[in-house]
């Protein structure tokens, strides 16, 4: 108890007012001083209640320095038990696994079966398969399904497309081509169904392993060694594969066309034009242009203009939430003839001042393939290069570590070409089938995204996967199967938007709200690991976690992380104002004791 006495009226009026000599001795710790005189002053730090001023009983006093350290034990105390509490709680209630499936009750875990192989269905449980399936979108979503529902013994499988199908994955002279071709990564939430449908072995054989990365900065140096190496694959667990995304579907047309051609017919070049659902039929009829089809199951595939999805909104069956694109990109594509001395296995990167980036990518053919992106209206992109002169003097201001690596051939095209867009955020929610009805949605339909961090068409083969995870739970029954999977699947595929976009925000404020959780995520996981997940970048790239789960868990930790920020300051805070107490009673001490 902190006694100062300075002639309180109050305490006169109590007749409480203390009279002591000029010196104490008493108690075992001793600090303070008071004079007799008419306004009698005593500075004191007290352990004992009040009444032992007036009784005579002996105090003991505390020094200023234990003081403070036995409160700052006490808080630092306090916040342990706060953070462990919360921490321990936060682990139990958060943890980013996935959700138990329909085959948990047959014994498998979440993990056996994301390892689980799809194989043929017995003979009396496809009984309840439908008799004509439909799946509209010839991409890498909608020929993965096809494989998966064919490898489950399924039959009269339709894929349509209105593009012409693709070449052959291992024609050179189409691939060997840079200059026509986006590059795409196969992490391993990809490569985990990529094995579960028997493609894996064959997208090996046409891509390549990418181990690590090397960035520059709007400061760093010109060269190769002024660049900084990240490898974090022992961290992943895998290797990520990079494939042109037109050769994946390449790959996986061709696994269907050689191993179920008797089970899949792929009808390339045949837009669906409309569908409409009949009041009489959980299934759906399908409009070409110059005829009118009935499926008992569709599955729409078809991306971003998914007339399926369309169809769905328009009858009230899903709600498509459209994001405004407020960090509009867009992009080129050039090759790299990369020089002896650049490893073949590494995604290079750099960022300018001029708000201009590249990133590098290699092919199985050789060259990386450089995607240069850029805002709308820049002066640069869109007022300089307009040629292939112009393109090179580009190219040595900004990017002077990769001129060298452009050939003056491919210069011209890339100054002809015209600029592409980046896809915009969209997701369905709160279902993402049809209710009581044979239809539903995969892929980019469900969850559109931009492709910086390779989650869009990863997630597309997940949801392949679940979605026949889900039909298998339920007997191959259409309509049961898509319910549940839209229960499995509709939140997770918006979180994944939510999450994608929040690493897509404009301006300086939005460069703060990417990199500064990072940083604080990676500062708190290495101090306390057990408590502390990894950025959320890093658990994106953990295969066993769901987005739901990554987002929420990252909600645990903002929230332990505020707690502990908010007690250490609290915990300073009161210290320093006991010290500066202390130091005040200290200096009214030394006053009094020498009658200032």
């Amino acid at each position: 108890t902190y006694a100062s006495y300075c002639g309180c009226p109050a305490e006169r009026r109590r007749k409480k007012a203390p009279s002591f000599p000029r010196q104490h001795a008493v108690g075992p710790y001793v600090h303070g001083s008071t004079r007799l005189a008419k306004q009698p002053r005593l500075a004191v730090l007290a352990r004992p209640d009040m009444h032992q001023l007036a009784s005579g009983e002996p105090l003991e006093f505390l020094s200023g320095r234990r003081a403070v350290s036995h409160s700052a034990a006490y808080m630092a105390a306090a916040a342990a038990l706060v953070a462990a509490a919360v921490g321990v709680w936060g682990l139990l209630t958060s943890r980013p696994q996935r959700p138990s499936t329909p085959w948990a009750a047959a014994g498998l875990t979440a993990a056996q079966l994301a390892e689980e192989p799809i194989t043929a269905a017995a003979a009396a449980t496809l009984a309840g398969a439908p008799q004509s399936v439909a799946i509209v979108g010839g991409g890498p979503s909608g020929l993965a399904l096809a494989l998966a529902l064919a490898r489950r013994g399924w039959t009269n499988i339709k894929v349509f497309d209105k593009r012409p199908p693709p070449p052959s994955p291992d024609d050179q002279e189409v691939w060997g081509d840079p200059t026509r071709h986006y590059m795409i990564g196969i992490s391993g939430r990809g490569q985990r169904s990529l094995r579960r449908l028997g493609a894996m072995e064959a997208i090996d054989a046409n891509s390549v392993v990418v181990r690590a990365r090397i960035d520059w900065g709007p400061t760093s140096g010109p060269t190769l060694e002024d660049g900084r190496l990240t490898d974090r694959s022992e961290e992943k667990g895998y290797l990520t594969k990079v494939i042109q995304r037109d050769r994946l579907a390449a790959v996986l047309h061709q696994l269907v066309v050689t191993h179920h051609s008797d089970r899949v017919q792929l009808c390339y070049e045949d837009e669906v034009t409309n569908i409409t659902f009949p009041e009489d039929s959980t299934g759906a009829e399908l409009h070409f242009a110059n005829r009118l089809e009935h499926y008992d199951f569709v599955v729409g595939a078809d991306g971003v203009g998914s007339a399926v999805r369309t169809a769905m909104e328009r009858e009230d069956d899903v709600e498509v939430q459209r994001y405004v694109d407020d960090n509009i990109r867009l992009y080129k594509t050039i090759p790299l003839h990369l020089p002896e001395g650049w490893r073949k296995d590494i995604n290079y990167s750099t960022r300018t001042s001029s708000d201009l980036n590249l990133d590098a990518l290699p092919t199985p053919e050789g060259p990386h393939i450089g995607v240069l992106l850029f805002r709308p209206g820049c002066k640069i992109m869109e007022g300089q290069v307009k040629d292939a002169a112009s393109a090179r003097a580009m190219l040595d201001e900004q990017f002077p570590m990769f001129s060298h690596a452009v050939r003056d051939e491919d210069l011209q095209a890339f100054a002809e070409k015209p600029p592409s867009n980046l896809p915009r955020f969209r997701s369905v929610w709160p279902r993402i089938n049809r209710e009581a009805a044979a239809v539903c949605l995969v892929g980019d339909n469900i969850h559109t995204v931009k492709p910086y961090f390779g989650l869009g068409v990863n997630s597309a083969f997940e949801d392949v996967c679940i979605l026949t995870d889900c039909l298998a739970a339920c007997g191959e029954d259409p309509v049961k199967g898509a319910e549940e999977y839209s229960r499995h699947r509709a939140k997770d595929a918006h979180t994944l938007v939510r999450l994608s976009r929040s690493f897509d925000r404009p301006g300086k404020l939005g460069t703060l709200q990417f990199v500064g959780p990072i940083i604080l995520d990676t500062l708190f996981n290495k101090a306390l690991p057990w408590l502390f997940a990894p950025n959320t970048l890093r658990l994106l790239q953990n295969p066993d976690a769901t987005f739901t789960g990554v987002a929420r868990r990252k909600r645990w930790d903002r929230l332990l992380q505020a707690a502990l920020i908010f007690t250490v300051l609290g915990a300073l805070a009161w210290g320093t104002g006991l010290l500066l107490t202390r130091l005040a009673a200290s200096l009214h001490v030394f006053w009094t004791w020498w009658g200032v």
